[in-house]
């Protein structure tokens, strides 16, 4: 049966396409003959669909309180009600200078997943990882052309895939002159193409050069396309929200919600809700959370205010979850916290993180390899 033998070829595959990565690494290990049917692009692009049924667990990224550093994805299961740890945690250890002064675990970032791949973007390093795999791979640096007196500051990034196995990375970075004069600042944008293991600068914008204000889990991939905050030139013009295409590669923008502006003390993250675009804006001094929808994508006219969450503590908010009646996030004191949309009830859960380090996100395992370029 191992072998296939006595199994119509066909049977045997519909029947391990249901199964979890955990069991098809030790099949693999059982017969030639399971080990290359399960890493055949056929097979793995099979196995990645049916998992899109499945309910697939909570992905979390946090440094594990009261440890100086020890930063780790956590796997939980999401109909549990305590999310209850089914898969034992991975250390993520390709972060560059971790024990170093200047090393700042706060933005640390953890971009998608797309077919079951995460991006980790940090203060000089941006890794690949298949948490399912246990698989990581550190990419080559952007070749952004910075001596000082100039130096470089990170603006923004994004993570999408074209296909299966074909992932891009979007890095914005700013570099200034002299650190007191903001004007001589000149925006650079370089996009990664896992095809070829490599980076390019992009030149040819559709608009006017874009600029990225990044907050902690702002950034979405939806429709094919990277979101950010931001606008596309100078202090006068609106903000909206800038879009980068991963497929034709032309950014694009439309509006936020009328009366959205980027300040101090409003964070704007972008989040997918009943399978709609959906903008939550978070307040800081009143506590409060607003829930806006994007009925038709793109329509400016189609935004409408769902719900008002609050007054509570949130630090960052990271998705709707349990069909979509609960918000989840963090609690503002590195603890992971659920809101409920329609009761404004706040539920807590024994997952911790070192302040400001908690990321979250709904997870689906698949068989992708990132270990080498495609």
């Amino acid at each position: 049966m191992l072998g296939g033998r006595g199994i119509p070829e066909d049977i045997l595959k519909e029947i391990l396409v249901w199964l979890p990565v955990k069991s098809l690494i030790r099949l693999k290990c059982a017969s030639k003959h399971l080990d290359m049917l399960i890493k055949s692009q056929a097979f793995i692009t099979s196995h990645m669909i049916k998992q899109r049924r499945n309910d697939g667990m909570l992905l979390v990224r946090r440094i594990l309180p009261p440890s100086t550093y020890n930063d780790v994805f956590s796997f939980h299961d999401v109909n549990s009600p305590e999310l209850e740890e089914v898969l034992p945690k991975l250390p993520i250890t390709l972060l560059s200078n971790p024990d170093e002064a200047s090393f700042n675990p706060n933005i640390v970032d953890v971009l998608g997943p797309c077919n079951g791949i995460v991006c980790i973007t940090g203060q000089e390093d941006i890794i690949l990882c298949n948490p399912a795999l246990r698989e990581f791979r550190k990419l080559p640096s952007a070749p952004i052309s910075c001596r000082p007196p100039c130096y470089s500051i990170r603006t923004g990034g994004g993570f999408g895939s074209t296909c299966t196995n074909n992932f891009k990375v979007i890095l914005m970075n700013t570099l200034y002159t002299a650190r007191v004069d903001g004007r001589d600042a000149q925006h650079r944008i370089h996009l990664y193409n896992s095809n070829n293991d490599s980076w390019r600068e992009i030149n040819d914008f559709a608009i006017v050069m874009p600029v990225v204000f990044s907050y902690q889990c702002s950034e979405l991939f939806f429709k094919g396309a990277c979101h950010w905050n931001g606008r596309t030139s100078g202090e006068t013009t609106p903000d909206v929200i800038l879009t980068f295409d991963v497929s034709t590669e032309v950014f694009g923008q439309f509006e936020h919600p009328s009366g959205f502006k980027l300040c101090t003390g409003l964070q704007h993250n972008f989040m997918i809700l009943n399978e709609c675009f959906a903008s939550v804006r978070s307040e800081v001094v009143r506590c409060l959370i607003e829930v806006w929808v994007m009925k038709e994508y793109g329509i400016k006219q189609s935004w409408t205010k769902k719900f008002v969450i609050g007054p509570h503590e949130i630090g960052c908010p990271f998705l709707f979850w349990r069909n979509n009646e609960e918000l989840l996030g963090d609690n503002g004191d590195g603890q992971l916290a659920s809101f409920v949309l329609h009761t404004n009830e706040i539920k807590t859960f024994e997952v911790y993180a070192k302040f400001f380090t908690l990321r979250a996100c709904l997870y689906k395992e698949s068989l992708v390899s990132i270990r080498s370029a495609n």
